[in-house]
């Protein structure tokens, strides 16, 4: 059998030598326990491809965060402004975040979140933000859309803490049931529709409530 050097020096006649050195040296079986040279090299090689691909996946998701926020904030903010909301009803917005989250979805429940944060005292942005979220899975929002919903709840306007509550029934989870089983509200009306949606939630998931 063929050493494995005489292997390498075969590959390099190939039109593509160091993808076949490559594709040698990571094949383990060419690699024995007597030569603890190469099983090094090889763990080596191993352990740079994947921090190669951390930091090429870090650099993509930076980039594009990056490019959401310099060219986009405007105008989702500007779209969030002109649309009127309606539960059950797409609008502008909703097809442009969906667009979004398609290309690069952690980049984009990065960037809403910092919106939301950055306007956590302006309602109409964040009840914008809310329904957008409130219209997609819980795990494609999570946890972003969960923590924007959850610091809804706590805001000094009902129309935001509704928005909060409507949220984590359209989700539907375990989790938004121990959520809202948990929350009072000072609206006596809402605190009232937060109760009749634990009551169904817990139906649906076959929980107890209190």
């Amino acid at each position: 059998m063929p050493s494995l050097f005489s292997q390498i020096d075969s590959s390099t006649s190939h039109d593509s030598p160091n993808q076949e050195l490559l594709s040698l040296l990571i094949d383990t079986e060419h690699v024995d326990s007597a030569q603890p040279i190469l099983s090094s090299l090889l763990d080596f090689i191993r352990s740079g491809t994947a921090r190669i691909s951390i930091v090429d996946e870090n650099y993509i998701n930076e980039k594009r965060l990056l490019r959401l926020q310099s060219q986009f904030t405007p105008r989702l903010v500007n779209l969030i402004l002109e649309s009127e909301f309606e539960y059950g009803i797409d609008s502008q917005v909703d097809v442009f975040i969906r667009n979004q989250m398609k290309e690069n979805a952690l980049a984009a429940k990065h960037w809403i979140n910092d919106i939301f944060v950055s306007n956590f005292q302006n309602p109409v942005i964040l009840v914008g933000i809310l329904h957008i979220m409130s219209r997609l899975s819980y795990y494609e929002v999570f946890p972003e859309g969960q923590l924007m919903a959850a610091a809804a709840l706590v805001h000094s306007n009902v129309e935001v803490q509704e928005c909060g509550v409507r949220a984590f029934e359209s989700w539907a989870t375990l989790e938004s049931l121990t959520i809202l089983n948990n929350v009072r509200v000072a609206t006596p009306w809402l605190q009232e529709y937060i109760k009749e949606v634990v009551k169904d939630l817990s139906r649906e998931q076959n929980a107890p409530v209190g």
